[in-house]
């Protein structure tokens, strides 16, 4: 036993007295440490009624600790014996309650969960008052931080949906509903102005310059029907330069057959550049972004940039 190499085994059993033990005393003399003795309780089914409290408490190292614990080995009882209980059986009814315990736990712990997410219970008007009160706070606080586009302020479910994302930035929601009025406007100013029927002109969208490659779902388009007349509609599907509108839903249009509705006659390419940088500002961050201290500023760095782009490519 005083060898290093040697694994001492304590066999004890469980109906005798464990700190009296000789074999326990002895290894514990010979590896103090206790890294080499591992301790065996055996005799389990001839516990005593009554002492089965500190065998278990044993078992779990709360009396007399090891290192490396105790291990139990059990074989059945008289009564199992008188049974017929075989070994299998006994083993599956000793592993069944553990699991049970762990299953009502996990129960447990999901209905507190539950339990708590109701919120205290309105039993009174004033608890009820007071839940009303919160409610109310709380979306006036949701309120004022979609307006004032703080949207670092809105609950995470609210943020993490793209969908419900851009429909709670209420700033950006108004700005993108201000372009397609301002759209609309400027398609009848072109509808007004133009004449479909003058024999002049060979086309309605003669002189136009912009480029149609831009075009997307969700734009609006004036489309030249029967050859004279004009409708304004909605982009519902687009195959490069060819679109579907809302209004002919099974007709694709070739790029000869309509024209943006917010275009007018000798507008350059820049205004495609433009027009795709504020809807991607609109759609993303509304009246402003993070890295201008106000959108005036932005709107203003943006307007130099395209004059001095515009002037510098017309000028002699």
């Amino acid at each position: 036993m005083q060898q290093e190499r040697t694994i001492i085994l304590a066999v004890v059993p469980a109906n005798v007295d464990m700190h009296n033990t000789e074999i326990l005393q002895a290894a514990q003399e010979a590896d103090p440490s206790g890294t080499r003795t591992i301790a065996m309780i055996t005799k389990l089914d001839l516990v005593d009624t009554g002492a089965e409290l500190g065998v278990h408490e044993l078992l779990l190292n709360k009396k007399k600790c090891m290192k490396l614990g105790y291990h139990a080995v059990k074989c059945r009882n008289q009564l199992e014996l008188t049974n017929g209980t075989t070994i299998e059986k006994s083993v599956a009814n000793r592993r069944s309650l553990p699991k049970v315990i762990e299953e009502i736990n996990t129960r447990m712990v999901e209905t507190q969960q539950a339990l708590s997410s109701l919120g205290l219970p309105l039993e009174t008007p004033g608890a009820q008052r007071q839940r009303y009160g919160k409610w109310v706070n709380q979306y006036l606080r949701m309120m004022e931080a979609a307006i004032n586009r703080q949207y670092e302020l809105l609950p995470p479910h609210v943020v993490s949906f793209s969908h419900v994302q851009s429909e709670a930035r209420l700033r950006a929601a108004l700005r993108q509903k201000e372009l397609i009025f301002r759209a609309e406007i400027e398609a009848k100013k072109v509808l007004g102005t133009s004449d479909p029927l003058s024999s002049t002109k060979p086309s309605f969208f003669a002189g136009y310059k912009v480029s149609k490659a831009f075009v997307a779902v969700g734009d609006r388009v004036a489309v030249q029907v029967d050859g004279q007349k004009m409708v304004v509609c909605k982009v519902v599907m687009t195959n490069g330069t060819d679109v579907v509108c809302e209004g002919l839903p099974h007709e694709w249009l070739s790029a000869s057959l309509w024209q943006f509705a917010n275009d007018e006659a000798g507008i350059s390419e820049k205004k495609n550049e433009s027009w795709a940088l504020k809807q991607f500002i609109e759609a993303n961050w509304g009246d402003e972004l993070a890295i201008f201290p106000s959108y005036r500023i932005f709107c203003s760095c943006v307007q130099r940039c395209v004059l001095w782009s515009y002037w510098s490519t017309t000028t002699p």
